[in-house]
This record gives structure tokens, sequence and C-alpha cells, in this order.
């Protein structure tokens, strides 16, 4: 079985597998040790602005504002990040100014664009294989 793993090359296929469930893997438990809370790391003028600019869409049709929390949650599932929240170092505290992201995130980020093109680097692998005869036993 390992033999045939490496032979055809599937190890191409696993790997953005992988990287996609290690990622969810991560985000999962931070959700799990922080009970249902994913702690994002804002300081005070992000956060306000976040909440302030939050707005709850219905169907993309009817937007409404969405009132600040005194519980630190930001919306259903983020929450800010103090020392109280668990697993830190796995929630959101990766700021690529566009967003704020998670090392699962990035994970599941990566191991979704390389799935895109596993599959043709492992067909084009497995061409090349069969055209030099080393698909043989």
């Amino acid at each position: 079985m390992k033999a045939l793993f490496f032979k055809a090359k599937l190890y191409i296929l696993a790997f953005p597998l992988l990287l996609i469930f290690t990622g969810a893997a991560m985000n999962q438990a931070v959700i799990a040790a922080n009970h249902d809370k994913f702690p994002v790391m804002l300081n005070e003028h992000r956060a306000a602005k976040f909440i302030q600019n939050h707005k709850e869409c219905f169907l993309g049709l009817v937007c409404v504002d969405v009132p600040a929390s005194d519980d630190g949650m930001l919306d259903e599932v983020h929450c800010l990040m103090t020392p109280s929240t668990h697993l830190n170092f796995l929630a959101d505290w990766i700021d690529l100014h566009h967003g704020m992201y998670s090392p699962g995130d990035l994970l599941l980020m990566l191991g979704d664009y390389l799935l895109d093109y596993a599959p043709l680097v492992w067909a084009l692998l497995m061409i090349q294989l069969a055209l030099a005869g080393q698909l043989r036993d």
C-alpha cells in the first residue's frame, strides 16, 4: 500500500487535503476550547470600527445595523481576544490588512489553492511516467 502511494504519486493529491483538514482541526480546537467562540485580536480602534460597521443582511436585500455587544462578542462566533480566552496562538491574530486570519485559516486557504492544481500536476506526472514506462511493476 505504501509503495502504491508513492509510486502513483498520490501524495500530490493528499497534501492539499492534509492542509485543509489540519487547518479545519486547528480552528475547531479554538472554538471548542473557547465554548463556541473564536477570539480575534483587535485593538480598541479596530474593534469599535468593526462593531460600528457591522451589518446583518437577510437574503442580500435588507441590511440592518447590529448593536454593539457588552460581552466582547463581535458577531455570532467571533469575540475579542483576552488573556482569559484559550489557544490564542491559533486564533485570529494575523493581520493581512483586508482581514484578520488564524494560522488554521491560512492552512485552509493554502490547501484550497493547491487543491485546484494538484489533480492537474498529478495527471501530468502520471502521463510522463506512463510514457517513460515507469508505471509497470
